[in-house]
């Protein structure tokens, strides 16, 4: 595992080529991101893997499984 915390609810979302700050995002309680996880994996199928023994999905819990972009960013 590379790096896992819980996420504050709200924030701020930036968008358009103004580059406009609003609040949020917010969505139903239904989507709620709670946290997340940053895993090295080769693919989908050991990324998968590794979420087998999540415990929230006897609760109805599920994982998003994502592929992170590396960005280069100017100093």
């Amino acid at each position: 595992m590379i790096a896992a915390n819980l996420c504050y609810p709200g924030g701020k979302v930036i968008k358009g080529s103004h580059k406009n700050v609003t609040d949020g995002p917010f969505k139903e309680g239904k989507e709620i991101i709670g946290g997340y996880f940053i895993v090295n994996a080769e693919n989908y199928d050991e990324a998968i893997a590794l979420c087998e023994g999540y415990p929230d999905y006897e609760t109805g819990g599920s994982i998003i499984v994502r592929q992170v972009q590396k960005m280069d960013m100017p100093a």
